[in-house]
């Protein structure tokens, strides 16, 4: 068994890595998202979590992403260009919510949008304060990652609140919690910095990985060119027209691919009272509601 984050062998950051950090854009939709070909590094997790703290930690620098003092305020996704290796993705925190229905609403779907659909995403990062043990949430967003098979780590923040004698075995059971393996947590702390190189071996890895599988030379952004056309013979013309017959089932083919695996993701919602509600889904998934 793999002692290594997610089994894969880790790729040490060159010395002073990174260099150069570039903010790219902020979406309030997937449709506004970058047209970057980069593999994508999504951070996600409860609002006041530490997840800018996080992304300046292991970019060096001191105000790359805002720390907000108030939770929920956040509401768009944040792009980041790190040194044209990985693109760090700063989604919105979840938790707590402080803006209209629609707009709350608009957040779920957005970040659904992004997890389920968008083709960069090649590792997410759940972070977690060390304080407190994952909840049903954070296992709900897990277990449909694992259903997928979409990779991701457990990033357990401000480790440094913990004693160092009771770290390692809230490690474990966080691990346990959210049905990983304890090597896919990872205890972090902005404070002394500890878990930054382990984390960035693990991403620069995953983005290492998915860069390698990719089909071809072709980029998310980009389609094979189609091969020049000829010209059908005499005897050639039947077959065409059984080639065209055929096209329904080719459409249909093409339709099945798209469609993914396992359970849809989690209907994640602020609910404006510090929890989260989990809508039913298509399926008909009973609503969870939070207990009064």
């Amino acid at each position: 068994m793999s002692r290594h984050p997610l089994g894969l062998t880790p790729v040490l950051p060159p010395e002073g890595f990174p260099g150069r950090v570039d903010f790219v854009k902020s979406a309030a939709h997937i449709k506004d998202a970058p047209s970057s070909v980069l593999p994508e590094i999504a951070v996600c997790g409860r609002s006041n979590v530490g997840k800018s703290s996080l992304l300046n930690t292991l970019c060096n620098r001191r105000q790359m992403a805002r720390v907000s003092t108030t939770p929920g305020r956040t509401r768009l996704i944040n792009f980041f260009d790190v040194q044209s290796r990985v693109m760090f993705v700063d989604l919105p925190g979840f938790g707590f919510a402080t803006g209209s229905r629609a707009e709350i609403e608009a957040w779920g779907d957005t970040i659904q949008s992004y997890l389920r659909d968008r083709p960069q995403l090649c590792l997410t990062l759940i972070l977690f304060d060390a304080r407190r043990l994952p909840e049903k949430e954070e296992q709900e967003l897990l277990l449909w990652f694992r259903d997928t098979g979409r990779p991701c780590l457990g990033v357990m923040t401000k480790s440094d609140k913990v004693g160092r004698s009771e770290l390692e075995s809230r490690r474990r059971k966080a691990a346990e919690l959210l049905f990983m393996k304890p090597a896919d947590v990872i205890a972090f702390s902005s404070l002394d910095r500890s878990g930054r190189e382990p984390l960035w071996s693990s991403i620069l890895a995953a983005a290492r990985v998915f860069t390698e599988e990719r089909p071809g030379s072709a980029t998310p952004h980009e389609e094979q060119p189609s091969p020049p056309e000829q010209q059908p013979s005499a005897k050639s013309a039947p077959k065409s027209e059984r080639s065209a017959k055929s096209s329904p089932n080719s459409e249909r083919s093409g339709k099945a691919t798209q469609e993914h695996s396992g359970q849809p993701v989690p209907k994640l919602k602020r609910s404006g009272k510090g929890t989260l509600k989990q809508e039913p889904s298509a399926k008909g998934t009973p609503k969870q509601e939070r207990p009064g």
